[in-house]
């Protein structure tokens, strides 16, 4: 019985173990994701601005 024991108590160790490494992987997953995001719509700001900014240039050159 006391063999058996050490096995249980290790086999949810390791269980927990996974647990954590895969809750950490998720984290670092979704941090990525977030910044990805925030990388993409600050380009897609800077874009957007841009082509307004030589819209109106041409606007202004059509006047």
């Amino acid at each position: 019985m006391s063999e058996i024991e050490p096995r249980h108590v290790n086999y949810f160790d390791k269980q927990s173990n996974l647990l954590y490494k895969m809750h950490e992987i998720q984290r670092a997953v979704n941090n990525y994701i977030i910044r990805s995001t925030e990388v993409r719509n600050e380009h897609s700001l800077s874009y957007g601005a841009q082509i307004k900014q030589l819209t109106g240039m041409s606007k202004k050159g059509a006047q």
